[in-house]
């Protein structure tokens, strides 16, 4: 009999000290798996470099904005991924948050200006004298206007952000054959492929030489805008972020790019605005340049100062 008791109680604590021993190994297992997940999450995150948004501390950025905020768009002539050489593309946008409206103005890539640090040269040479900082304070020397920031891409960037968004649609009031930019486009409404939008962004041996390829710039501006812009969800707008930010150089923060883009959001096709700024061509040196029209360049930026519309001054 006493031996049957001892015997249970034995059996009793053998059960009682194989399940603490699983509980034990369950919890252990339980804790290292948790520390790995939390530290592949963390690698993962610092190697994708994944950016924070903060949307709630952010909010009040939305109401709070600048009401002038100006941004210079530049393409750079690099034909690697690598953001480097002259710029082809140098377009000032100005978004007045108060006003709803967007206004584009152009600079012809061989404008002679003067370059902070180097003296007088081509306007596309600051990029590739002291990168797009360079670039953002010769147009601020030359224009009297304060930019805050910048965005830059190369041709491959180009291509496939275009690629990303599924092409552009543009109207042509005349057919394009430049077979130095490799641009044959027939007349009329076309929905360009990412190697035919960048061949239409830089053809210039056409009538109107670069004023003419600035001109072509703007209008891939304007139908990607008309195109994305009234999608107003947040979904969308933040679809956007990684076709900006792979493909671009930019010193835009990401919440500050969504803000931006949900600005821009709110601006009517009727209000988007766009010319390129008038000047003559020769030479100086040796070197041609072109030689930008001084009056017509001040009403531009008097008006862009001013916050007043370049609707008066486009056909002029």
């Amino acid at each position: 009999m006493r031996n049957q008791r001892e015997k249970i109680k034995f059996s009793l604590f053998s059960r009682c000290l194989r399940f603490e021993l699983r509980v034990f190994f369950v919890g252990l297992i339980l804790v290292f798996g948790l520390a790995v997940l939390v530290g592949c999450q963390r690698k993962a995150e610092k190697k994708a470099r994944i950016p924070s948004l903060n949307f709630e501390n952010r909010v009040q950025c939305l109401i709070s904005q600048p009401s002038v905020i100006r941004l210079l768009l530049l393409g750079s002539d690099s034909r690697s991924e690598i953001i480097e050489g002259r710029s082809d593309s140098i377009i000032l946008v100005q978004l007045d948050n108060e006003k709803k409206r967007i206004s584009l103005v152009s600079f012809p890539r061989d404008s002679r200006v003067l370059i902070p640090g180097y003296g007088y040269d081509k306007i596309n040479s600051a990029m590739a004298l002291g990168g797009p900082e360079l670039a953002k304070k010769t147009l601020e020397n030359f224009t009297g206007l304060s930019i805050d920031y910048y965005v830059v891409t190369t041709f491959i960037g180009f291509k496939r952000i275009i690629s990303e968004l599924g092409g552009v649609s543009i109207v042509l009031d005349k057919p394009i054959n430049d077979r130095w930019a490799k641009a044959y486009l027939p007349a009329g409404q076309r929905r360009l492929n990412a190697s035919e939008a960048l061949a239409f962004a830089r053809a210039r041996h056409l009538e109107g030489g670069d004023l003419t390829r600035a001109f072509h710039q703007q209008q891939i501006l304007k139908a990607l805008f008309l195109e994305h812009s009234q999608d107003k969800s947040w979904g969308k707008l933040l679809f956007y972020l990684p076709v900006i930010f792979k493909n671009c150089e930019t010193n835009l923060k990401p919440w500050e790019t969504f803000l931006l883009l949900r600005s821009a959001s709110e601006v009517r096709p009727s209000s988007f605005e766009h010319l390129v700024l008038k000047g003559r061509t020769g030479s100086r040196g040796g070197v041609s340049y072109v030689f930008l029209n001084e009056k017509f360049q001040k009403d531009v930026f008097d008006r862009l100062k001013q916050r007043k519309s370049l609707s008066d001054l486009v056909n002029q």
